[in-house]
């Protein structure tokens, strides 16, 4: 879920609506994503990451009116964003993906997250930019954010990783759509 749909996490003032996340196949939509968000995938893919899937994040039934704030934010963030039959606003994004270990990241308009799940259903989320989120170990979420370049965040990602590894913990060894959906609801519970 992207850090911008969640609101203000200060003032906990704009309420995000409910999530689908749907994977988008329109060239047109992909074409505005990779421009948005060329510089991003640029460096991620010089890092060794690949093009996994494009996907829209879609709020719920008049999603346009009733959470306002949260779409003008995300507007103002430069945000891939359309509108569906019963108001419902989206944002587009690009999902990457690296195989050592295996790594989903998304670009997104505030910097970029990267999701690392183990067969425990613990995932590490860390991003290159600061985050209100916190960990919440019951919900076996670890989060690492900070404002760096994408190239320390990654680092720090992976030695984040090792560690667990060596604490025992066992990565997916394989990364999709679904897993992607799979630790974003994860994401949520533990944020909300």
């Amino acid at each position: 879920m992207s850090d911008a749909s969640k609101g203000n996490c200060a003032s906990g003032s704009i309420a995000a609506p409910p999530v689908s996340y749907i994977e988008e196949s329109n060239p047109d939509v992909q074409r505005r994503v990779r421009a948005r968000f060329k510089r991003d995938i640029a460096t991620l893919a010089a890092l060794g990451f690949r093009e996994l899937a494009f996907y829209r994040e879609q709020f719920g039934l008049f999603s346009t009116m009733l959470s306002v704030p949260m779409s003008v934010a995300m507007f103002l963030k430069r945000e891939v964003m359309g509108l569906e039959k019963g108001l419902q606003v989206n944002a587009c994004f690009v999902l990457m993906y690296h195989n050592q270990p295996a790594t989903v990241s998304v670009p997104l308009a505030l910097g970029v997250k990267m999701y690392t799940g183990f067969t425990d259903r613990t995932v590490l989320i860390s991003s290159n930019f600061p985050s209100c989120a916190v960990s919440n170990e019951a919900l076996g979420v670890l989060r690492n954010s900070s404002k760096a370049a994408i190239a320390d965040a990654w680092a720090a990602h992976q030695q984040q990783v090792r560690a667990l590894e060596a604490d025992g913990k066992q990565t997916h060894r394989s990364v999709g759509f679904d897993y992607y959906v799979e630790v974003s609801r994860q994401e949520e519970k533990a944020f909300g």
